[in-house]
Parts: structure tokens; sequence; C-alpha cells
């Protein structure tokens, strides 16, 4: 190999650092990389081996992030409509899963972040334990329900008469025994 060839590439190298140091820039070099990182984003520049031929140096440009990484995807409260057990979270960029009890970030890649959660293990078994709770619920009434006026009342008279024996007070009703 020519290390004529090399010592030029290392020419390039000194002038792209110089001028960028100039636009106060901060410069990090790998070998045949050069990394500049500016305010909004991070720009690779990639400096391909020449061969012997006269070809020019070419040089391409990649984004340090790319696709969904580079966004921050929001909530979107339509998914509550197709999944109707998450809610917004305690930001934009969160959601809540009522299953889970779990709050999840949906910043990467949104939808794909909920439709990843809910078809995790985790999430699947209490999915399985809360629809089978749900369906006890059928065959269990709450009190209220099932108690008309004239229940409660009978509940309520024997509640109080427990209380009056256990704490041994003497009953209004009892009609006055004669003194001996």
């Amino acid at each position: 190999m020519d290390h004529g060839h090399g010592e030029k590439n290392q020419a390039e190298l000194q002038q792209i650092e110089e001028r960028l140091e100039k636009e106060n820039e901060e410069v990090v070099v790998l070998d045949d990389e050069v990394l500049v990182e500016e305010e909004e984003d991070v720009v690779e520049e990639v400096e391909e081996e020449e061969d012997t031929s006269t070809e020019p140096t070419v040089k391409q440009k990649k984004r340090a992030k790319s696709g969904a990484a580079a966004y921050n995807s929001k909530f979107n409260s339509a998914w509550t409509k197709e999944w109707p057990f998450i809610k917004q979270g305690t930001t934009e960029f969160h959601f809540w899963c009522e299953v889970c009890r779990h709050e999840l970030e949906c910043r990467h890649q949104g939808r794909a972040d909920v439709q990843r959660h809910i078809t995790r293990e985790s999430h699947i078994k209490k999915q399985k334990i809360l629809d089978s709770t749900n369906k006890m619920d059928r065959f269990v009434c709450s009190r209220a329900e099932e108690m008309n006026l004239d229940t409660q009342a009978r509940r309520a008279e024997v509640k109080v008469a427990v209380t009056l024996v256990s704490h041994n007070i003497p009953s209004l009703c009892r009609p006055p025994q004669p003194a001996i």
C-alpha cells in the first residue's frame, strides 16, 4: 500500500478538524471516520477508502437517529377505541395499561410499543385473570341489589339486638319487673 495515500487522508482529516474547530463544534476522530456533533442532529461523515485509481473521495452523511427514534411519538387517544384498557399516562409520551396497572413509554414507535406490550406473556396472563373475575361477577350480586327494603330493615333490627346483648344493655322494650 502506498504511504503517500495514507498521508493524504491524514491531511484531509486535519483540514476537516481545523475547519470544524473554527466553527466551535465538537469533533471526534476514529480511524477513517469523523463524527461531528451539531446542536440538532449528529451527522456522521464516512470516507471510503480510495483504490490506487484517481477517483475522488466519496463522503456520505448519515443521521445518528433514524426512523421513529428521530421523532418522539405521542399517545394517540384513538388507541383507546381499539384497546379500551389503555389511557394516556402522566406525559404525552406514556400510556397507562389498566390491566397491568403499569405506565409504559410509547415515545419510540408509538402504536407498535402498545402492540408489543399487549402481546407480552405477563399482560396476557393478567388479562386472562381479569376476564375470569368478570365472569364471576355475573353470579355474585352486590348486597344493595339483592336486598329489598324489608330485608334491610330486618337486618338492621338484628344488628341492634346483637349489639344490646353483647354489651349487656337492658332492653327498653321489656316491661318492668315487679319488686320482690
